[in-house]
């Protein structure tokens, strides 16, 4: 007996070959059709499989489509889509002793709305690279991230860059997932758990920082004033 391939309804290819490879498909849907045939022409068995080519490569979405929302529950409104997405490697987490999440977080732009955090504890690329990936959108006990990744590839080499921000503005929803700088804070002591401390501005406004999640040991010292980079979390 033999096995039979076919394309797009084509003449069909016959040989003992288990597998055959179509070239030089035009971008579009096409259909595959194989069977397998006794010596007597009778066929055995046959199945057939739909696909689409597309020359252009994946339609890439932008972070903020995935983050910005006016929903108070701050959920994104592609929840439980999977997107495909691109963007700087702002923070890497999978090789800190503080902390025992695994992933890292990607931003597209110096603007609100602009990060999101993936969660990935396969691939580790370097803060500053450029990646591009597959993976679904979902929420974690409040936090929009990026999990189920697949094709993901690094694709340049650069600088992460935060984005000055007030204190205020590092608390809101619009900032969760991006990498973001507080200038001029005075540390107001060790007084939270898991390594936190916390900083004020001159207007009293406080905002907290996680030593739990820092890439580099540090030490803070209270009722200094500090230039805070890091990328917001809740």
């Amino acid at each position: 007996g033999n096995i039979s391939f076919s394309i797009d309804n084509e003449d069909a290819i016959s040989g003992t070959a288990t597998s055959h490879a179509f070239t030089g498909l035009a971008e579009g849907e096409h259909t595959i059709h194989a069977s397998l045939v006794a010596n007597d022409q009778t066929v055995v068995a046959s199945a057939t499989s739909t696909f689409t080519v597309n020359l252009a490569g994946p339609t890439f979405t932008a972070i903020r489509d995935i983050q910005y929302t006016t929903n108070e529950s701050g959920d994104s409104p592609l929840k439980d889509q999977t997107v495909w997405v691109k963007g700087v490697v702002t923070s890497n987490f999978l090789n800190t002793p503080y902390s025992p999440v695994k992933g890292y977080s990607i931003q597209d732009a110096n603007d609100a709305w602009s990060g999101v955090w993936v969660f990935d504890s396969i691939n580790n690329p370097n803060i500053g690279d450029s990646v591009k990936l597959q993976a679904l959108v979902t929420e974690y006990y409040g936090l929009t991230e990026l999990k189920n990744v697949a094709n993901y590839e690094v694709f340049d080499i650069g600088v992460a860059t935060p984005i000055n921000v007030t204190v205020n503005e590092a608390k809101s929803e619009a900032y969760e997932g991006c990498y973001v700088r507080v200038e001029c804070v005075r540390s107001t002591g060790h007084t939270m758990p898991y390594g936190n401390w916390t900083c004020v501005n001159a207007a009293g406004d406080t905002v907290t920082f996680s030593h739990n999640f820092a890439n580099d040991a540090y030490t803070i010292q209270d009722d200094k004033y500090y230039s805070v980079a890091g990328v917001v979390e809740y």
